[in-house]
């Protein structure tokens, strides 16, 4: 990994483990949350727009990458990163 982390050490990340139960509101201030397509909202359960709408977190950055380029219109998944800062 480029941050010479392991993302799925319970010991060191509690909160991005696999099996995670999504408890933003648990999150330190100043944490980064990254919402996908598939991971936040299939594995975690973790709904953009409850996030769009909690005062706890602010978006800071909204990408949309294709994973298949030739059908763009139907294969892309949206990134989007919030920060807590209540």
């Amino acid at each position: 990994m480029a941050t010479d982390n392991d993302p799925f050490d319970y010991a060191a990340h509690p909160a991005s483990a696999a099996g995670w139960a999504p408890q933003p509101n648990q999150l330190p201030i100043g944490t980064l949350l990254v919402w996908d397509d598939w991971f936040a909202r299939i594995e975690s359960r973790l709904d953009l727009a409850q996030l769009r709408t909690d005062a706890r977190f602010r978006e800071r950055y909204q990408t949309a990458l294709p994973r298949n380029p030739s059908r763009p219109d139907r294969d892309t998944t949206r990134i989007v990163v919030f920060e807590r800062v209540k």
